[in-house]
């Protein structure tokens, strides 16, 4: 199983890997994008992006 391929495994840098105790953002998740500036629509990680 996938758990047991990473069973032992190591980071070597929980800047890029994090636990979920250690989020890069409080809120994850994806959010939906529509208007002008996403026609067709779009859909976006809310950590990839400022609030603006």
């Amino acid at each position: 199983t996938l758990g047991e391929c990473l069973d032992g495994s190591e980071v070597y840098n929980d800047d890029v890997i994090r636990t979920l105790n250690n989020p890069i953002a409080q809120q994850g998740g994806t959010a939906i994008l529509g208007g002008n500036l996403a026609p067709d629509g779009a859909v976006i990680k809310t950590s990839a992006a400022t609030p603006e």
